[in-house]
């Protein structure tokens, strides 16, 4: 009863966090594929014109648990609703709707994904929720899922820096999978100022994986093939860095898959080296 009461008295604040998703083409690039995190639940076309009459609506649309967890999930985080059987708009995928685009199994209640960091969504489970502190109780109490959802979301949808060591791991982030990448090159661990540099750019360069190699990079192209000018990759200027060129992390662009790849790559190598300290003259 307190739960349902709080709940009803909390509506009007959270009106704001719920969002309906009408299907359009860009409003779903901006889902899919932005990077931002977006936490959609799947509902029928019923439930999206019910939801539209107001934020309020769209509250009380969303499930119980999700309700209960809305006050508490990171503020980055867009909640959205969604029917994921409607056919999508357009492009290679025209005719295919969400659940088949994402290959989701809609046979999971409700059907919660999450989007975030230019990855492959995220289908929550019920075993996802058990590793993100669900109560081992017999019938845990919504209060208790929805902080194992908020655990989850936090956990999932925050930006985090890749630590590789070999080749192999470098082509299969970065080359095979068609990531574009930063690698920060670094000797011994991380200074201070560079993981503070890091943490600011995380969160806004989302689309881009920050790779860290500790050490000489031995960037063999038979181990990560680089694209030709034909495929729009512009040539590094030091394809084979030496371990003299490491005193300092830096930033290395790599493998832009497009124009739009290439500003995101360019303008985060431009804020890392911004960020980073300036060595004074004469030391």
């Amino acid at each position: 009863m307190r739960t349902a009461l709080g709940l009803l008295l909390a509506l009007p604040a959270l009106a704001q966090r719920v969002e309906v998703l009408r299907g359009g083409s860009e409003e779903l690039k901006g889902v899919f594929f932005s990077g931002k995190p977006w936490l959609v639940q799947c509902v029928s076309a019923a439930d999206i014109t019910a939801a539209s009459e107001s934020g309020k609506a769209a509250v009380e649309a969303s499930h119980a648990v999700l309700q209960l967890a809305l006050g508490s999930l990171p503020k980055e985080v867009d909640v959205g609703l969604l029917d994921c059987k409607k056919r999508l708009p357009s492009g290679k995928n025209s005719g295919k709707n969400t659940l088949e685009r994402f290959r989701l199994d809609d046979g999971i209640s409700p059907l919660l994904m999450l989007f975030a960091n230019a990855r492959p969504p995220i289908q929550l489970t019920p075993a996802l929720l058990n590793k993100a502190g669900l109560s081992t109780q017999l019938f845990p109490s919504a209060r208790q899922q929805a902080a194992a959802l908020v655990n989850l979301v936090t956990s999932r949808a925050e930006p985090k820096l890749w630590p590789v060591t070999k080749t192999e791991q470098l082509h299969d982030i970065c080359v095979k999978k068609g990531r574009h990448c930063a690698l920060i090159l670094h000797q011994g661990e991380l200074k201070s100022e560079a993981t503070r540099s890091l943490k600011a750019l995380l969160p806004e360069f989302r689309t881009v994986h920050f790779v860290s190699w500790r050490g000489p990079v031995p960037l063999n192209p038979h181990a990560a093939p680089r694209p030709s000018h034909a495929q729009g990759s512009a040539p590094h200027r030091h394809p084979t860095p030496h371990p003299a060129d490491h005193s300092k992390p830096g930033a290395l662009r790599l493998l832009p898959r497009s124009q739009a790849a290439r500003s995101d790559a360019r303008r985060a190598t431009a804020a890392w080296s911004a960020l980073r300290p300036r060595r004074r003259r004469g030391r």
